[in-house]
C-alpha cells in the first residue's frame, strides 16, 4: 500500500506550494500539487468568513473531487512515466544518502495560523535545507514513519504537541 505523505513548503513572501512525496529507489521525490489554498480545510482556516462564503459560491463541494482527480491523476503518471513527472517545474528529488538530518516539530506552525501537524526540516550533507509543514490531514507519524524506514537521523525538537 502506497504511504500518502503530503507537505507545504511555506514561502515568507510568495505563495506556498502543495507537494506529495513518493519514496523512489534511493531518494525522495516531491512532486508539487498545488499552491496556497490546495490543502484541504486550508481556506477555511486562512479565511474563515471570506473564503467560506467565496469559495463555496465558486466550487462548492466540488474542490475535494477536483483536489482528488488532481492527486490520482499524478499517481497515474507516475506509475507510467516518473522522469516526465520529475522534469516538471518545481519537482525536485533528495536522495537518501545526501540527508545529513531530519528536524521533526510537532509543533503547529503561526505561517498556517496553528492549522498544520507540525514541520519537518531537512538538512543535505551539501548544507542545503529544506524546510515543509505537515498539512492537518497527514498524521506526523506516518512522516516520521517514512523517515525511520529508511534509517535516517531523526531529531526531534518538542515531544508533545501544544495542544
Amino acid at each position: 500500500m502506497e504511504q500518502k505523505v503530503h507537505f507545504i513548503k511555506p514561502s515568507p513572501v510568495g505563495v506556498d506550494k502543495y507537494y506529495k512525496m513518493y519514496k523512489l529507489n534511493g531518494e525522495f521525490a516531491f512532486i508539487k500539487l498545488g499552491g496556497q489554498f490546495f490543502a484541504e480545510g486550508s481556506i477555511d482556516n486562512t479565511l474563515p468568513i471570506f473564503g467560506d462564503i467565496v469559495f463555496s459560491l465558486l466550487f462548492g463541494k466540488e474542490w475535494k473531487k477536483i483536489r482528488l482527480k488532481k492527486e490520482e491523476k499524478l499517481d497515474q503518471q507516475m506509475q507510467l512515466d516518473k522522469t516526465a513527472v520529475l522534469q516538471r517545474k518545481h519537482s525536485f528529488t533528495i536522495p537518501f544518502n545526501r540527508i545529513e538530518q531530519i528536524k521533526i516539530r510537532y509543533r503547529s506552525s503561526f505561517h498556517t495560523a496553528w492549522n498544520d501537524n507540525g514541520k519537518v526540516v531537512v538538512t543535505l550533507t551539501t548544507g542545503e535545507v529544506y524546510k515543509f509543514l505537515v498539512p492537518l490531514t497527514i498524521p506526523i507519524e506516518s512522516v516520521i514513519h517514512m523517515f525511520e524506514e529508511e534509517s535516517l537521523l531523526i531529531e526531534y525538537q518538542d515531544k508533545k504537541r501544544a495542544y
